[in-house]
């Protein structure tokens, strides 16, 4: 798997919860580290690769305690702020390293997006008691909500549409073995 293909895999197991009868089934933990050993692997490309992977070594660390305990609004804030640094550090080694000008845009508007949408969440979460809300409030919930997960899957498919680019770390044809006959 490609080093991008690695932080798109890992980030999704961070993101959506395999749960059964309560329990998480793929821990956080293990996708903090499939995207650290993408990352890893794009060190030497961009300072920024550096820092995501340091960001995603903080998530490995969140996930130890998440192993034996409910995630409280503090411990999901900190989460949230390694997610942020992650995607902001891996999309603006993106855009240090990639030829096209076209993803080098787009990974600038990803990262500075994440960063205030997160931010806004971050704010609202951790300041506002959690109510059910109703009426007009209810459908600002849910346009937010549905932006946000807007952003995911463009964030996801940016990542996995740019996992081939030989300056992200994908070997190119060239240096590939050939498949045994």
């Amino acid at each position: 798997m490609t080093p991008l293909g690695m932080v798109v895999a890992g980030l999704v197991l961070v993101v959506v919860d395999f749960r059964y009868n309560g329990l998480d089934l793929v821990p956080d933990l293990v996708g903090w580290a499939v995207v650290l050993g993408g990352l890893v692997k794009l060190l030497t490309r961009s300072r920024w690769f550096t820092a995501a992977a340091i960001a995603a070594s903080g998530g490995i660390a969140i996930g130890l305690p998440l192993l034996v305990a409910e995630s409280g609004r503090l411990l999901s804030a900190v989460e949230s702020v390694v997610m942020v640094i992650v995607v902001f550090g891996t999309c603006s080694g993106i855009r240090d390293v990639a030829a096209g000008d076209r993803t080098r845009h787009q990974a600038d508007l990803i990262r500075w997006t994440c960063l205030v949408l997160t931010s806004v969440a971050l704010a609202v979460g951790l300041f506002v008691e959690p109510t059910v809300v109703t009426g007009s409030a209810g459908l600002v919930v849910v346009v937010a909500v549905l932006a946000v997960l807007a952003y995911v899957a463009w964030l996801f498919v940016f990542l996995w549409t740019n996992r081939d680019d030989p300056a992200l770390g994908a070997s190119g044809p060239a240096s590939r073995p050939d498949p045994a006959v």
